[in-house]
């Protein structure tokens, strides 16, 4: 096949020409580049160097093209990225002079509007651009998940909805594309109330462990926080740190997995869940503490010589844990269509910071200094 791509080029990075060029020339087709920007990296970064050439010069370049008789053999037109609303006409001005040089070639558009970490990250009048004149006049529609969003002015949270989504922008049969391939899908904040509820399951195994050790043998456990309370607090804290800096960093999941239907991978996968969460609560020091801290306040240390009064605490323990975990666990499914892939990372960005301050305070309060008397002082 013959492809005239319009797309971006960046001299840092594979997006636009950079990364579909070269990996079509490599399964054999041909590929005419026409570059609509020359940046030094992608836009998402944040920061980059390069310029917008003037729409009369990607025209021209265009026309060279044409003049070469080389319409006539274009199988594909291939668009992403316009680095000014001035382009769109010489878009839509190549795609009318492709499909009258032969009728059979085909539109693939990618509206290129933003992503779910960066938001919009093209010019005004981008966006409408797609929306109101591209896509209806294209074959092919390539959005990714917040592009979908932006486009449809839908929130998508389940694959249901990226579904309904894509099939808003489908064409009439006239006019419109008669494919919209979502890439990039997100996952929001749970993937079903089962592998949520599972995750509940495997925490509450682990504080149901805690909960036999601290019945049926309190005093190893008192003596064991009393001697190694600096270490534990400080292990602690740096576990914390660390997963509240790996949770603010976290990106939403995708969604588009070709075996989310086999039996075996639903299975595995939940399996996934609740042990993952059993090792996290088992092996974080501060539940070692946390547990130690309540049974000995509960002045707790005899129950361990009756059997049914320790497995009615350790049973206590479990269900308490995992009553938790449900309402946590229907709240989260409640409020899963609110959740945009944006709203996501923020709410990893909120939560991870939460969770990095906690385990700051935990290392600071190793600093040799009179905690006590400063926690008298002020009122604690």
């Amino acid at each position: 096949m013959r492809f005239l791509s319009l797309q971006s080029h960046v001299a840092y990075g594979y997006v636009g020409n950079r990364a579909a060029a070269f990996p079509l020339q490599r399964l054999g087709h041909e590929v005419w580049a026409v570059n609509t920007v020359e940046f030094s990296n992608h836009t998402g970064y944040g920061a980059w160097r390069g310029y917008v050439p003037a729409a009369g010069q990607v025209a021209d370049i265009v026309q060279g093209i044409e003049a070469l008789g080389a319409f006539s053999r274009c199988d594909a037109l291939l668009t992403g990225y316009v680095g000014d609303a001035a382009l769109g006409d010489v878009v839509l001005d190549t795609a009318r002079r492709v499909r009258a040089a032969n009728p059979k070639a085909v539109w693939c558009c990618d509206p290129v509007i933003g992503d779910v970490e960066t938001g919009i990250y093209v010019r005004p009048g981008i966006d409408a651009f797609f929306r109101e004149r591209a896509i209806p006049a294209c074959d092919l529609v390539t959005p990714n998940h917040f592009e979908l969003e932006h486009l449809t002015g839908r929130t998508i949270a389940t694959l249901q909805d990226a579904l309904e989504a894509a099939r808003s922008l489908l064409g009439d049969g006239q006019s419109g594309p008669r494919v919209v391939l979502v890439t990039s899908l997100r996952r929001s904040i749970t993937v079903g109330a089962l592998a949520g509820f599972l995750t509940g399951v495997g925490a509450a195994i682990g504080d149901a462990v805690f909960g036999a050790v601290a019945a049926f043998g309190l005093s190893f456990v008192e003596d064991f926080v009393e001697r190694r309370e600096a270490w534990l607090r400080g292990v602690g804290g740096l576990v914390l740190v660390i997963m509240g800096w790996t949770t603010m960093r976290h990106r939403p999941r995708t969604v588009g997995d070709p075996v989310a239907d086999d039996t075996e991978h639903r299975i595995a996968t939940h399996l996934h869940y609740t042990t993952s969460s059993f090792v996290i609560t088992v092996f974080n020091p501060l539940t070692v503490m946390a547990f130690g801290a309540a049974f000995a306040g509960r002045s707790l240390t005899g129950v361990g010589a009756s059997l049914p009064d320790a497995s009615v605490l350790v049973a206590g323990v479990f269900v308490g844990a995992l009553f938790w975990w449900s309402i946590l666990c229907m709240a989260a499914v409640a409020l899963r269509g609110k959740f945009t892939g944006t709203g996501l990372l923020w709410l990893n960005r909120v939560s991870g910071a939460i969770i990095l301050a906690f385990g700051s305070l935990a290392l600071i309060s190793l600093a040799p200094l009179p905690w006590k008397r400063m926690g008298q002082a002020i009122g604690l």
